[in-house]
């Protein structure tokens, strides 16, 4: 069945959102406050690159499965992704120096 895939990567795309901002803000709002340089390039990007990957792989992980574990599987990947993700996040400001105004 073609819609699981289809609806679990709507979502995995929703799951896109916050990264790619991220991405894209993150560094102008570091160079505001005047520490450029301590960008976490790679964990941006690995916050990037991580729902995609999980996606594929609940994708392999259920092909030949009934629809139900097909859709179980793709949403235990997109649950680990945004809980990745959040752990990245809560990393990235425990990592980050402090800023001083």
């Amino acid at each position: 069945m073609i819609l699981i895939p289809i609806v679990f990567a709507a979502l995995f795309a929703l799951a896109l959102f916050g990264p790619i901002s991220n991405l894209g803000a993150l560094p102008a709002v570091y160079e505001a406050y005047g520490i450029g340089d301590a960008v976490p390039w790679p964990v941006l990007v690995l916050a990037v690159v991580l729902p995609p990957v999980l996606y594929l792989v609940g994708l392999l992980l259920g092909r030949g499965r009934r629809p139900f574990a097909r859709a179980l599987i793709l949403t235990v990947a997109l649950a680990a992704s945004f809980a990745l993700y959040f752990g990245i996040v809560s990393l990235v400001g425990a990592i980050q120096p402090p800023i001083t105004l």
